[in-house]
Parts: structure tokens; sequence; C-alpha cells
């Protein structure tokens, strides 16, 4: 994602846990912009992780509503539903983040992680190994392809996929 330097500096902030700079950037964002989808879904991002579940659904709500396909807030808000225990809602944002743009690892990561949960660990494999092809340098994504594989009894399979 591609940020004006203000909303960059913002999400920077946000990134090194300066929370009050970041909230701040993001508000004179909105300040300029009630529009703007990239400080919309970081608002929303940082009030679910500072507990304010109510404004995070609403501010990612209106980011997805300004931009339909923000894979990365559709895959965000997923998440929120899926913490919320909303597994139906998490699918349906999971798969509409990789329809919105195939190439989000973390949207094929969060949906293999549920198909699992739903479905089994066979049924993870594909969307767990394409997030680790998307994201080769990412642990999350082989511990989980991983796990899936040890638990279909794929002991070789699994032991490449957690080393890497």
């Amino acid at each position: 994602m591609v940020l004006a330097e203000p909303l960059r500096r913002a999400r920077d902030a946000h990134r090194a846990g300066r929370l009050d700079e970041a909230r701040h950037g993001y508000e004179a964002a909105l300040a300029d912009d009630p529009l703007d989808a990239d400080a919309l879904h970081l608002l929303g991002v940082l009030n679910h992780q500072s507990g304010d579940i109510s404004a995070a659904f609403d501010l990612i709500d209106r980011a997805v509503a300004a931009r339909p396909r923000f894979a990365e807030a559709l895959n965000n808000r997923g998440a929120f539903h899926q913490a919320a225990g909303d597994l139906a809602a998490a699918m349906t944002d999971f798969e509409a983040a990789i329809d919105a743009d195939a190439d989000v690892a973390d949207a094929w990561l969060n949906l293999g992680c549920l198909v699992r949960m739903r479905d089994g660990a066979d049924a993870a494999v594909a969307p767990l190994r394409r997030a680790a092809v998307l994201a080769p340098d990412t642990a999350d994504a082989h511990c989980a392809l991983g796990e899936c594989l040890a638990a279909l009894g794929r002991r070789d399979e699994s032991l490449a996929a957690l080393e890497r």
C-alpha cells in the first residue's frame, strides 16, 4: 500500500507502538478527507487493537465502502469477525480479500487457518501452501502449513515446512 507521507508517518508510529501519535495522524488524514480508505482502515485496526470493537467495525466498514475491493481491509475485517466469533462473516471477508487481490498472503493464511478449524487439515493445505509461497520469509505461514501436514501424517513435508 502506497500512502501519502503524513499517513505513512502515522502508520510507522502505529507499527512502533506510538498509538497516540498514530491516532492523531489518522484522524488528521480523515479531517482532510473523510473518505480516505487507508486512514479509515488503519484507524479501524488501531481501534480494534485498543479494544474499541464497535468503532473498529464502523471504521473498517467505511473503508470497504469507500474502496470495495480493498483486500487488506477485507482481510482485517475478516480477522475482526473471527475474533468476535462470527466465522461465516470471517470466511466471506477472507474470500473477498483474495478475490480482490490473490497475492495477499495474510488473507490466504487466515483463510487456511479458518478452513482448518471448520473443515480439517486436509482442506487447509492448499490455502496455507499459497500463503507460504506468497510470503516465503514469513514463519506463520510455514508453521501453520507444517502443523496441518503433521496432522495428516505427512512427516517429511511437515518438517520441511517447519524448518523453512
